[in-house]
């Protein structure tokens, strides 16, 4: 929709991402923040160090969850699957302009298939513990190396 013709009582896109932005940003300030959930990344104050984490389960896997939760048959759950994964691309897509599947935006990467939360919880603690200083940053303010378990 073209912003020159929101209606007034709505706000655009870039006014409702940047006031998210500026919520978290508020809170950062405050006290250290952990950011859980889609788009938190985008959303962290790009002054704070961050460790920007991925976490994922295989296709197979994830169709067979949504299999168990429905009851219903491995294709009927993949097109389910599927679906609400379109959507919540195109979400991020037309509010951030990115893929929030695109593991290249992240600093480390976890796959959960054969993972608990407990453990993926330490495997990441560790990460941030072992962060480097921000001298060792790259130019784009991500930490130049990377740790990565299979997705």
């Amino acid at each position: 929709m073209d912003q020159s013709h929101a209606s007034p009582e709505y706000l655009s896109c870039e006014e409702y991402v940047d006031g998210l932005r500026t919520a978290v940003a508020s809170v950062a300030a405050e006290r250290g923040a952990v950011l859980h959930g889609h788009a938190g990344n985008l959303l962290a104050p790009k002054s704070r160090r961050a460790l920007h984490v991925f976490t994922g389960k295989t296709f197979e896997h994830r169709a067979r969850e949504v299999q168990n939760a429905h009851g219903t048959d491995l294709k009927t759950a993949s097109a389910l699957f599927r679906k609400d994964e379109r959507s919540f691309v195109s979400v991020h897509g037309g509010l951030f302009g990115i893929d929030p599947m695109d593991q290249t935006q992240y600093d480390i990467c976890v796959g959960m298939d054969h993972l608990s939360v407990d453990a993926a919880a330490q495997l990441v603690a560790r990460a941030a513990r072992s962060m480097v200083p921000s001298s060792r940053m790259s130019p784009n303010g991500r930490y130049a190396s990377r740790v990565t378990a299979p997705i």
